[in-house]
């Protein structure tokens, strides 16, 4: 969660702008590349309705391919094109059955919770939420290049809020890219801040 600050597994830290003080500074200093991201909110109250979508969008369980779907994750945040589509989920998916299979128990006790959009039988988008009490944050949101701007992210947002509110929260928030924010806004998020990224310069 964004509270103070927090560290990634993949080094990088976030963090709410201002807390605490003077961390753009530092981070900058120590040779990290700096991101600021709007950081948008929304209540149950205030949850906006999805386009629809020529897609199935569910939460993962039992006998889903959770690393199949983490694939769509890896591409779209590593594939630059506009052309990746489902012919590389082979090539992108994980096959350490180790590192499988703790992934997927913990995305089966939702820690966290994985919502993807199938087409054909395929996951074509995918993203995660964490909920810690009456609080959740929706990551990684993501859809296959060649499948962009067809609704299918708006509509696993809406669908990972959902889940975070039936099982409790209050309140969901997450940090966006800004040319994305317009996607969660339609959805119903609010702006109420800043979320700052800071990683290695690869």
């Amino acid at each position: 969660m964004i509270a103070q600050a927090g560290m990634h597994d993949h080094g990088s830290i976030e963090w709410v702008g201002g807390r605490p003080a003077g961390l753009e500074d530092a981070a900058r200093a120590a040779g990290l590349v700096v991101h600021q991201h709007p950081l948008l909110a929304v209540d149950p109250e205030g949850l906006r309705p999805a386009e629809d979508v020529d897609a199935e969008v569910r939460l993962l369980g039992p006998g889903d391919d959770v690393a199949r779907a983490d694939a769509v994750a890896r591409i779209a945040f590593t594939d630059r094109s506009s052309t990746g589509g489902v012919e590389g989920l082979d090539a992108a998916q994980d096959r350490d059955p180790a590192s499988v299979a703790v992934r997927t128990a913990r995305v089966l006790e939702g820690r966290p919770a994985v919502v993807a959009a199938y087409l054909g039988g395929e996951p074509v988008a995918c993203g995660t939420v964490t909920v810690v009490g009456d609080v959740a944050q929706v990551t990684g949101v993501a859809t296959l290049p060649a499948l962009r701007r067809r609704g299918l992210g708006g509509a696993v947002t809406r669908r990972l809020a959902e889940h975070a509110f039936g099982a409790g929260a209050r309140l969901v928030f997450l940090a966006a890219d800004p040319a994305a924010a317009r996607v969660y806004e339609r959805l119903g998020f609010d702006r109420v801040g800043s979320g700052w990224l800071a990683g290695p310069p690869h």
